[in-house]
């Protein structure tokens, strides 16, 4: 069959920079409903951003949006990181982060590869 029907949940974003973003849906990952996409510039994996997904703690659209429910996110990212064994920090491979984006409105965390 197709690569695609062996992937139905993975939605590629091609920015035509080298950059390639690979969003997966949410999935139970540790006791958390976790969001997650992969960035690959030229074909190397640069980026796992991860979230905590939950839209009874944060909305489920831009009409429940606050910033106060995204930065409440960042803090139970941060802790489901934490609680993995990957506290946030830079290491000498990289970063592990959470943070809110005022930019997109967005919290997240992840693992940045700098080597």
């Amino acid at each position: 069959g197709d690569i695609n029907d062996l992937q139905p949940n993975v939605t590629v974003r091609d920015m035509k920079t080298g950059w390639v973003w690979y969003d997966l849906n949410p999935v139970p990952i540790h006791a958390q409903r976790i969001g997650m996409s992969l960035s690959f510039f030229d074909c190397v994996l640069r980026d796992i951003m991860l979230w905590h997904d939950d839209d009874s703690l944060y909305g489920a659209g831009w009409h429940q949006w606050s910033e106060e429910k995204e930065k409440l996110r960042v803090k139970n990212t941060r802790k489901w990181l934490r609680d993995l064994g990957y506290p946030t920090g830079v290491y000498s491979w990289g970063e592990v982060w959470a943070q809110y984006d005022a930019k997109d409105g967005f919290g997240r965390g992840g693992i940045t590869y700098t080597r």
